[in-house]
């Protein structure tokens, strides 16, 4: 996700991506208890729309980078919505299957994800309409602290949910290799040059890419059961 080239915007308008944030958690449950319908479909489903969602979320990522600075900010935000809800299939998909660190790294990522989707939206909707010099005084300040946290958690939690993935075999360690690798970089991309982010972006889009297809066909043999059931997933 690179920086915008030439925000503008009002101040007052910046305070939306706070209310987006909880906007997308909300929408999250919403969405997800349309797609379970009311325990009548299963996790299957769930898990591939999830899976579905975070390919697309990657190959947003590869392409944002080479297109116009107005529509890589919309691909980034609506990339890391896509994302949001893979990393909730991916945990489904895996959890029975691994440990406590597990759930620590998806919580962690996912609530990464979720603080930079705010930003990603004011960045797409709010800053434009921003004098450049005030989205510098707010990015200097306390929102540029607050975007760190959540790259941060973010990152921490994309390394942690590798390893535990990695460790319990059930994805392809080479694309988990390629995630991993390719988003450490994140955490120091104010000081990197934009071509080392760029091809860490694209390296970890493709480990993105590459496990949500795994997990795509890896459901097609699995029957998971009726959420709610007595032999409903733990």
């Amino acid at each position: 996700m690179r920086p915008s080239k030439s925000p503008r915007g009002s101040v007052e308008r910046s305070l939306g991506g706070r209310e987006f944030v909880i906007a997308i958690i909300i929408s999250i449950d919403i969405i997800s208890f349309a797609i379970i319908g009311g325990n009548q479909m299963r996790l299957n489903s769930l898990v591939a729309i999830g899976a579905a969602a975070f390919a697309a979320s990657g190959i947003l990522n590869i392409f944002a980078d080479f297109m116009p600075d107005t529509v890589t900010r919309l691909m980034n935000f609506f990339g890391v919505c896509l994302g949001v809800l893979g990393l909730h299939a991916l945990y489904i998909f895996a959890h029975q299957r691994t440990g406590a660190a597990n759930l620590v790294g998806f919580l962690l990522s996912t609530f990464g994800f979720l603080g930079i989707a705010g930003f990603l939206f004011t960045d797409a909707f709010v800053f434009p309409s921003l004098p450049q010099e005030t989205v510098g005084a707010l990015t200097a300040g306390s929102t540029g602290l607050a975007i760190f946290g959540a790259v941060i958690l973010y990152v921490a939690g994309v390394l942690l949910f590798t390893v535990t993935l990695y460790r319990s075999g059930v994805l392809p360690r080479p694309a988990l290799l390629l995630w991993a690798a390719g988003t450490a970089p994140t955490i120091a991309a104010i000081a990197l040059p934009a071509i080392v982010m760029t091809v860490a972006e694209i390296v970890a889009s493709v480990g993105v890419v590459w496990i949500a297809f795994a997990v795509l066909r890896d459901v097609r043999t699995k029957n998971y059961p009726l959420l709610g059931s007595e032999q409903g997933l733990s």
